[in-house]
């Protein structure tokens, strides 16, 4: 079965995240979102930056035999107090999850694996971002996971696009790592020097 090729699209992106979707539209580079529907948490390593780089290729392998070009995966996690807070399995988790963070200094982690069937080279990397929530109220974390899809989003809140934005105190790293779940800074320079950028 020969490859599909995607028109005037140079990146595929092996996920169907609406924020890493809306980080490519901002840095106006051209993508088509592809999700690989994989089971993220059937993958595990006892080494939480070895983990999210083995889901990130797991994404990309998913959907590497159907298509060719560039394609990108990534996969994000929180940590917090030790533990490690992905998606939410439900609302109470969500909540939970938020109570943890609450005045607290954690870190978001994001692996991303890359590759071009063109060239025949792939690049794998991670990116740690620390972040401080301010306290917050019973009454916030309740209207929050009551109102915003925090069921999507690891540890149960998006920086980028809901009102989470105002729970942060203060971010020490990447800052499209923690927004959008991509870090621009290592996934750039890997795109132009796969002459994927103009």
């Amino acid at each position: 079965m020969s490859k599909k090729r995607i028109r005037n699209k140079k990146i595929i992106l092996a996920s169907g995240s609406k924020n890493r979707q809306q980080a490519l539209t901002i840095a106006k580079i051209p993508f088509q979102s592809i999700p690989s529907e994989i089971d993220e948490k059937s993958i595990r390593d006892p080494n939480i930056f070895k983990q999210v780089i083995k889901v990130a290729r797991a994404k990309v392998q998913a959907i590497q035999s159907k298509y060719s070009g560039i394609i990108l995966g990534a996969d994000g996690v929180n940590i917090c107090q030790g533990r490690i807070l992905e998606k939410p399995n439900d609302l109470s988790e969500a909540v939970s999850m938020l109570q943890l963070q609450s005045g607290q200094i954690c870190s978001f982690v994001t692996g991303f694996y890359l590759t071009n069937a063109q060239s025949q080279k792939s690049y794998s990397g991670v990116s740690e971002t620390i972040y401080k929530f301010r306290i917050l109220t019973g009454e916030e974390i309740e209207h929050y996971v009551r109102s915003e899809p925090v069921l999507t989003w690891a540890a149960a809140f998006s920086p980028s696009n809901s009102i989470a934005l105002t729970f942060v105190d203060y971010i020490h790293g990447s800052y499209s790592n923690f927004s959008y779940s991509l870090p621009f800074e290592k996934i750039i320079p890997i795109l132009q020097r796969e002459k994927a950028l103009v």
